[in-house]
């Protein structure tokens, strides 16, 4: 790998529909709760969570996927912990 040059660099944004966001706040308000499920990776997946309120301001304990790791914690703790959790399919029971 030598005497290669960068001709460019693309990237892609897609995001949400108009009024997702409004539609997840009143159906929250109704007492739903909401569910999203992605081919995203758990950061990403998170950051959009966030943009279409799914994971409010008032969440303060969100975990992601790799949180779970990194800080030691069972799915079980992090169920009964935190306000908003965020798991890759790979680690879903079937």
């Amino acid at each position: 790998m030598e005497n290669l040059c960068l001709v460019g660099l693309v990237s892609l944004n897609d995001p949400p529909k108009r009024f997702v966001a409004h539609s997840v706040t009143k159906v929250r308000r109704a007492g739903i709760k909401v569910i999203m499920v992605t081919g995203d990776q758990p950061v990403t997946a998170a950051a959009i969570a966030k943009k279409v309120n799914i994971i409010t301001p008032n969440d303060p304990n969100v975990i992601v996927n790799v949180d779970l790791i990194e800080n030691g914690m069972s799915k079980e703790e992090a169920f009964d912990r935190c306000t908003a959790v965020v798991i890759h399919g790979d680690d879903l029971a079937i």
